[in-house]
């Protein structure tokens, strides 16, 4: 009977340790799609920035 408990209490430690690891894995994939989206969106930025640039290089030229 003494097994059965420590082997419950083992499996209910288990299944904690999972659910943090799973909170956080949870959390890192939402960190993960944020910075994509933030670098996604620099890389327009830094697109359209150079246009401008190239824009601003002609109206000088004139």
């Amino acid at each position: 009977m003494e097994n059965k408990i420590k082997v419950e209490q083992r499996l209910q430690n288990e299944r904690e340790k999972r659910d943090q690891l799973n909170g956080r894995y949870t959390s890192l994939i939402d960190e993960q799609r944020l910075y994509y989206i933030a670098v996604k969106a620099f890389k327009e930025e830094c697109k359209i920035n150079e246009q401008l640039i190239v824009q601003l290089e002609k109206i000088n030229k004139k």
